[in-house]
């Protein structure tokens, strides 16, 4: 697949506690098939950030997403076509936003992999 063809990545910051929510612009076309809860969920979520990434010895596709509240990390290796998954709390989601100015790329460089689970190598972290 030619690098032309794939659409560009978007940093998107996260509502603050209370706040409203931007008009998040375009829907994906997909989404009038869906049940309306679902489809509500998947409105919610924005993807923060879309990189790939070296952890350890392994290159992974990253994806960060927000329902503004938990943070959800997606890691993909090609070469054995699995993923690992992480899903941050609110408490601690909101913690490293702060620590790390908004920069979702500085959140992705204290990932680790730990045997087979995808972790947050922060003492934030620890607390979940």
């Amino acid at each position: 697949m030619s690098r032309g063809g794939s659409a560009p990545s978007v940093m998107m910051q996260i509502a603050p506690d209370g706040g409203s929510r931007p008009d998040s612009g375009g829907q994906s076309p997909g989404m009038s098939g869906m049940g309306s809860g679902q489809a509500s969920a998947e409105e919610d979520r924005r993807f923060v950030l879309k990189e790939g990434l070296r952890i350890g010895e392994t290159y992974y596709l990253l994806e960060m997403s927000t329902d503004g509240r938990t943070l959800n990390v997606s890691a993909y290796d090609g070469e054995t076509k699995t993923s690992l998954e992480l899903i941050v709390k609110e408490k601690v989601h909101r913690s490293l936003y702060r620590e790390c100015n908004g920069d979702y790329a500085q959140i992705a460089a204290m990932l680790r992999v730990e045997g087979n689970r995808l972790v947050l190598d922060n003492p934030l972290a620890q607390q979940q």
